[in-house]
């Protein structure tokens, strides 16, 4: 059974957590900083973080956002705004003792700086 999987079952401890988030197609959004198996790093979904319907949805509609990075159409600096509220909102879900921190993008397509969410 993986990391992962234990970690589902047991349930998240939330203030233990080094998340970071992040925009990739298809994804949450928010990643699990640390060795998940043969990863550096993996994917949570909101469910394992036990998020509201409306920040779930919020993030939801922040990763749709991103696909505009295909066609050349996002307001990267708008989009990076959203990405930093949301973290803001994550960091307070998981508290003070959890980490969280924000990677920007850029408009060339690469990523900024990472930035930590206290």
């Amino acid at each position: 059974m993986s990391k992962t999987s234990r970690a589902r079952k047991k349930g998240i401890q939330l203030d233990k957590l080094k998340l970071r988030v992040m925009a990739e197609y298809g994804s949450s959004g928010i990643w699990m900083i640390g060795t998940i198996g043969y990863f550096r790093h993996g994917m949570v979904g909101y469910s394992s973080l036990k998020l509201s319907p409306d920040l779930a949805a919020r993030f939801e509609q922040w990763i749709d956002l991103y696909w505009g990075m295909l066609e050349d159409n996002l307001d990267v600096d708008k989009f990076n705004q959203i990405g930093r509220m949301l973290a803001r909102e994550l960091k307070t879900h998981v508290g003070q003792s959890g980490y969280v921190e924000f990677v920007p993008e850029l408009a060339t397509g690469a990523l900024g700086e990472t930035e930590i969410i206290e």
